[in-house]
Order: structure tokens, then C-alpha cells, then sequence
């Protein structure tokens, strides 16, 4: 039982925030998280508390081909306190340990603005 979360985009972003806020309620109200082209770095400290929200599994899908992340991402992190800490789910792997599972869709995806379209198609790759 549970709900599930799907991001996109900076969608992840509020995603990852909504897991924390709910991470100190004591229960499991998320049941699946799924994450695409993600605009949030990486870096533990982002997700710290996410998991303790999720009774399943953080899906994260990245593709190395995403240009709005790779050239506009790290530019627009500047006002942050670190902004060179990590990189963005959408260009990388979400390491959580057994709780994430993450799927290079490099081959499939050749821009940022194709998660969407291709949201079937990319769902068909977990089974």
C-alpha cells in the first residue's frame, strides 16, 4: 500500500524534497519513487532521509545524452552553497543502496524533453 511518486525534471527535485518532509512521519506512506532527467545532484546529503519515506524502491532513469543538464545544470547550481558536489540524477546513477535501482537510458533517450513520449517505453524496461 502506498502511494507512487513519479518526477521529472525538476519534478525530481520536489520528489526528493516531499521524501524528506515525510521521512520523520514514522510510516511508509510512499510505495514506489520514479525519476527522470532528474535536477537534483547526487550527493547524500540531498538524499539523506529519502529513503526512510519509501517502502519499495527509488527508480532513477539518466541518460549521458541530456545537453539541458550537462550545460545548463551545474551553471545554474552557482547560487548554491556547494554547487560542484555533485552531479544530477539525470546524468548519473542515485547510489542508495539496495533501496535504489537505476537504468542508463542513455541509448533511448537523446535529450531531455524525450522522458515524457517515451515514459511506456521506459517503464517496459523494468520487467
Amino acid at each position: 500500500d502506498g502511494f507512487i511518486l513519479m518526477g521529472n525534471s525538476l519534478g525530481a527535485r520536489v520528489v526528493c524534497y516531499i521524501l524528506n518532509a515525510l521521512s520523520t512521519k514514522g510510516k511508509h506512506y510512499i510505495k514506489d519513487v520514479y525519476l527522470f532527467g532528474g535536477a537534483i545532484g547526487n550527493a547524500k546529503e540531498n538524499w539523506k532521509d529519502a529513503e526512510k519515506a519509501v517502502a519499495g524502491t527509488i527508480y532513477n532513469f539518466y541518460s549521458k545524452n541530456d545537453s539541458i543538464l550537462n550545460y545548463l545544470y551545474r551553471p545554474a547550481q552557482v547560487m548554491q552553497e556547494n554547487p560542484f558536489t555533485s552531479s544530477p540524477i539525470g546524468l548519473d546513477e542515485l547510489i542508495l543502496g539496495k533501496m535504489s535501482q537505476n537504468f542508463d537510458v542513455t541509448k533511448k533517450i537523446n535529450g531531455h524533453m524525450e522522458y515524457k513520449p517515451k515514459l511506456r517505453e521506459l517503464l517496459a524496461l523494468m520487467s
